[in-house]
């Protein structure tokens, strides 16, 4: 019968706890990546909803920052870090007027870790976005998604083109200092 000695059995578990705390920061680095990607997703959804329901109402189809996810008030406010709301905007004006439109989407907000700026990150993402009956948002504008990891920050940003489309660019802006916006 072959058996191991208490030795050989020590040398491996000491290997193997070597191995796994060597491997833990790049294991925490690659969950921060995909929470950032997940709320960017959620977002990116979120344009892609109002820009397709502009197209179909053939009017006006607003995302505006709402906390509506926690207060379950219609309204716009704040900025995107509390929470997105999609609405139709039964005007046709380009209001924020949430009560004349009829609510499409409610979008919690983004975990504490993550920031919601303009692309030099020194403002919180705020405006306030309009979709025409083409689908088109206006002016071109980028938010930037920062994610505080242990020993990096992370970012994605979120690029809109005057026409609607929507493009992920990572690296690509300056993240606010590590005690937010």
């Amino acid at each position: 019968m072959v058996a191991f000695s208490l030795v050989e059995l020590s040398v491996v578990l000491v290997l193997l706890t070597l191995g796994l705390v060597l491997a833990a920061p790049d294991l925490s680095n690659a969950f921060a990546n995909r929470q950032l990607e997940a709320v960017v997703g959620r977002f990116q959804s979120a344009l892609n909803l109002a820009r397709s329901e502009s197209i179909k109402r053939n009017h006006v189809v607003t995302l505006c920052p709402s906390r509506m996810s926690v207060d379950r008030q219609p309204r716009c406010g704040g900025g995107y870090a509390q929470g997105w709301l999609v609405f139709a905007n039964a005007g046709r004006g380009l209001v924020q007027d949430v009560e004349e439109g009829a609510v499409l989407g409610v979008f919690a907000g983004v975990p504490g870790a993550i920031t919601v700026t303009n692309r030099n990150g020194n403002q919180s993402a705020q405006d306030i976005i309009h979709f025409a009956p083409d689908g088109s948002a206006g002016a071109p504008r980028t938010l930037l998604f920062c994610r505080y990891a242990a020993r990096q920050i992370n970012n994605l940003s979120l690029v809109i083109n005057g026409v609607g489309r929507t493009s992920l660019v990572r690296n690509w802006g300056r993240c606010p200092a590590a005690e937010g916006v």
